[in-house]
C-alpha cells in the first residue's frame, strides 16, 4: 500500500491527540454554541451585501484550525495567514462579481455591485487591496519567511495594486 510507509513514520501520541482535541473542543464549542443561537441569521450570507466579507472570514479559518491541530495552540503565523486570506478574498470576489453581475442578480444574491453599484465596488476593491499589501509582508517582517518570499510578495503586490487601480479607473457602471 502506498500509505502504509507514510503512516508508519507518523507517530501519534495519545496524550497529545487528546490534548489537541480538548483544546479544539474548548475553543470551538462555545463559538458554535453562540453561532447556533443565531441560527435565523445563517441566511446572512445570501441576504447581505457583506456576504463576501463573511465568507472571507470563514474561508480564512483553516490555517488557524490546522495550526491548533498541529501544535495545540493558536500561533501568530496562523493569525497572519488568516489576515492575508481574509483581506484577499473580498477584492478577488468583488472583481468576479463585477464581471458576473447578471448571474448574481438572477440568483437574487445581493452582491456589492448590484446593491451599491460598480463604482462603490471598485473603491472597495482598491481599499482592500491597499489593506492587504502591508499584511502580506508580515511573514517576512516577523522572520517566518525569507527574502524569496519578500520578492514574490512585492511582485504580487505590485500586480494586485496596479490591477485594482485599473479597475478603479474603469468608466463602466
Amino acid at each position: 500500500m502506498l500509505l502504509k510507509p507514510i503512516m508508519e513514520k507518523i507517530k501519534v501520541y495519545s496524550n497529545s491527540t487528546l490534548y489537541v482535541s480538548k483544546i479544539i473542543s474548548v475553543l470551538l464549542a462555545p463559538f458554535f454554541k453562540i453561532i447556533n443561537s443565531f441560527r435565523p441569521l445563517y441566511g446572512l450570507y445570501s441576504f447581505t451585501v457583506q456576504n463576501i466579507v463573511i465568507g472571507g472570514a470563514a474561508g480564512a479559518f483553516p490555517p488557524i484550525i490546522g495550526h491548533i491541530c498541529a501544535t495545540g495552540s493558536i500561533g501568530v503565523e496562523a493569525l497572519i495567514l488568516f489576515l492575508i486570506i481574509f483581506l484577499w478574498t473580498p477584492p478577488h470576489f468583488w472583481a468576479l462579481a463585477l464581471v458576473n453581475k447578471s448571474d448574481y442578480r438572477a440568483a437574487n444574491i445581493p452582491m456589492l455591485p448590484i446593491i451599491y453599484g460598480d463604482m462603490a465596488t471598485r473603491k472597495n476593491i482598491f481599499i482592500y487591496s491597499l489593506l492587504l499589501m502591508p499584511c502580506a509582508y508580515l511573514p517576512w517582517i516577523l522572520n517566518y519567511s525569507g527574502n524569496f518570499y519578500m520578492i514574490v510578495v512585492t511582485l504580487l503586490n505590485i500586480v494586485f495594486i496596479r490591477r485594482s487601480i485599473y479597475v478603479l479607473k474603469e468608466n463602466k457602471d
